[in-house]
């Protein structure tokens, strides 16, 4: 069965070993790297409408039929949410099942951090990093070549004291590596994205992570994604942040494997 990866802004497909390692002899995993970062290349025309989650989208469609996978699992976290249940709107015959970690589905800028003023705050930052970009990949680069840096942010509360340290160095050496005109354009494109009118309409197996001191996606988000997708499933995972999947691996695996197992077994639907 194939299961499709949608990174989190910043990531890569390293960052699912927690899933990859555990289960690549039974399942066929594929991912891509999102416009303009990493191995991808920027848009042609470089406008900021190209890295829209509906293009975004489409770049997963494409790679599906590159591939010749006709359905398929999506797992996405963070940003990647929002990818997947944009690729649904398009395309929900060839979608098996949902994972959904540690995103939403929509306006992230209206409930990140936990305050009302983000939503105003949070785009005035990327348009700062859209146009300073250049001193902002050497500060990057710089910082993710010093190995003590992760420690900064477990001290910040961005992860958990329990996560994989030398997991989150991988993590962060590709930031150094980030290009963040691209990366800032796709930030502003993904807080004016909006998929909360489709979760209703949703029928195939879904299960939704959430981390209970997730700073960037807080739990009420998950849970409101919930209650208006039909019978979904909720995991909470206790004492972790918005990279809980790096700090507590074994508590996901046991609820992927029960899920992939469910997807298996349910005949093809979804309706547009």
């Amino acid at each position: 069965m194939p299961i499709a990866l949608a990174n989190g802004l910043g990531g890569t497909f390293n960052s699912w070993r927690f899933i990859t390692e555990r289960l690549a002899d039974r399942y066929r995993f594929v991912s891509w790297d999102y416009r303009g970062l990493y191995r991808s290349e920027r848009p042609p025309d470089d406008r900021m409408e190209s890295y829209s989650m509906e293009n975004q989208a489409r770049d997963l469609e494409h790679l599906l039929d590159h591939l010749n996978i006709r359905r398929a699992v999506l797992f996405g976290w963070s940003m990647g949410t929002q990818v997947i249940l944009e690729f649904y709107r398009r395309a929900p015959k060839r979608v098996m099942g949902l994972g959904l970690i540690c995103g939403t589905a929509g306006r992230p800028f209206e409930t990140a951090l936990g305050f009302k003023l983000s939503k105003y705050i949070v785009p005035g930052v990327f348009q700062f990093f859209r146009r300073y970009h250049r001193p902002l990949e050497l500060a990057a680069k710089i910082t993710s070549s010093i190995p003590g840096f992760v420690y900064v942010w477990r001290y910040l509360g961005f992860i958990s004291a329990s996560g994989d340290v030398e997991a989150f160095r991988e993590l962060y050496k590709e930031v150094g590596k980030i290009d963040f005109k691209s990366y800032s354009e796709t930030m502003l494109m993904l807080g004016k994205h909006d998929a909360w009118d489709i979760l209703p309409n949703i029928d195939v197996p879904t299960i939704i992570f959430a981390g209970d001191r997730d700073f960037f996606t807080p739990v009420e988000v998950a849970k409101k994604i919930h209650r208006l997708i039909p019978h979904s499933r909720f995991v909470l995972i206790p004492k972790s942040s918005h990279y809980a999947p790096l700090e507590y691996p074994d508590e996901f695996i046991d609820h992927i494997e029960r899920f992939l197992k469910e997807c298996l077994k349910r005949k093809p639907a979804g309706r547009r």
